[in-house]
């Protein structure tokens, strides 16, 4: 299967800003010392055509561990979630390579992205559900374990949930995975707002990790 594609906040800066057009014949690189967050048609262009390549990846990637992964695979809200990346998985297949080759055709792929966006927005609660009914599962001994020997068992002999060490691993993977398909996405997606100052797309320009820390611990 294809490997997924590794993506810096710095690559999508300087996509965004055009730096990188010259790469894939879009047009000419824009200036490296331009600040503008304004996206041109041949940005989103870009953007569009490496998300078409790129998202596919990454969802049959989720697809095939979310079947895959023991016990967990046979919870409700696991098999739910599962059923929307099916679903994201289908429309992305069933959409032109070229899609981005017009402004029609990359104004219709934002709009499916937009609810791809939209219907991926509670994955995070769903599979904490999931992960919940597990728990309660092997607490009331109504999951079948079938044997396996997924985490340690507690000294009384009993499967503990807080014990599934590749459990948890295998949700600390499903939770990146989502967060950078969603920035990708969001990024894309905001590109094709009006500008704001120091913003290319999502990503400030000028962050200031004192300003963020404070915040947070105002907001706390």
């Amino acid at each position: 299967s294809r490997k997924m594609t590794s993506v810096s906040l710095e690559t999508l800066m300087a996509t965004g800003r055009g730096e990188y057009l010259h790469r894939t014949g879009h047009g000419d690189a824009a200036s490296p010392d331009g600040c503008s967050a304004q996206a041109t048609a041949a940005v989103l262009a870009q953007v569009a055509s490496f998300l078409r390549r790129e998202l596919p990846v990454r969802l049959a990637h989720r697809v095939r561990d979310l079947e895959g992964v023991p016990i967990l695979n046979s919870m409700p809200s696991v098999m739910e979630v599962r059923g929307i990346y099916v679903r994201s998985l289908e429309e992305m297949a069933a959409c032109p390579m070229d899609v981005a080759s017009t402004p029609e055709g990359e104004e219709k792929f934002a709009r499916m992205l937009e609810e791809i966006y939209g219907r991926h927005a509670g994955v995070l609660v769903t599979m904490a559900r999931g992960a919940f009914e597990l728990r309660k599962g092997i607490r009331e001994g109504t999951v079948d374990l079938g044997g396996s020997s997924i985490c340690d068992t507690k000294e009384d002999g009993q499967m503990d949930f807080e014990r599934m060490s590749d459990m948890h691993a295998f949700l600390d993977r499903f939770y990146l995975s989502r967060i950078g398909m969603r920035m990708l996405i969001g990024q894309y997606l905001s590109l094709r707002q009006p500008e704001v100052n120091d913003y290319v797309g999502t990503i400030c320009a000028r962050t200031c990790p004192y300003e963020i820390v404070q915040q947070a611990t105002d907001d706390a």
